[in-house]
């Protein structure tokens, strides 16, 4: 099962959290690797915006990943 959410922290802040209960990574593994998609667009993302990034997995509890973005302006806000 993949869970995707979207959560609004503040004016300033939100962060996006995918999420599966897969397999996980296996013991000493790491995403995103290299080359693959997954790595250009955290590589894009953190050129482009201001971002945090995390990702938590272990083999056999799935994997969660989470980016954080922080606004120069307030959400909802014109620029």
């Amino acid at each position: 099962t993949i869970t995707v959410r979207c959560l609004r922290e503040d004016e300033y802040h939100c962060r996006v959290v995918v999420a599966d209960d897969g397999v996980g990574l296996p013991d000493g593994g790491s995403w995103p690797v290299a080359g693959k998609l997954g790595a250009l667009i955290l590589q894009s993302l953190r050129e482009n915006v201001s971002t945090n990034f995390d990702v938590e997995s272990g083999c056999g509890r799935g994997m969660k990943a989470t980016i954080a973005f922080t606004y120069k302006t307030p959400l909802g806000k014109p620029n």
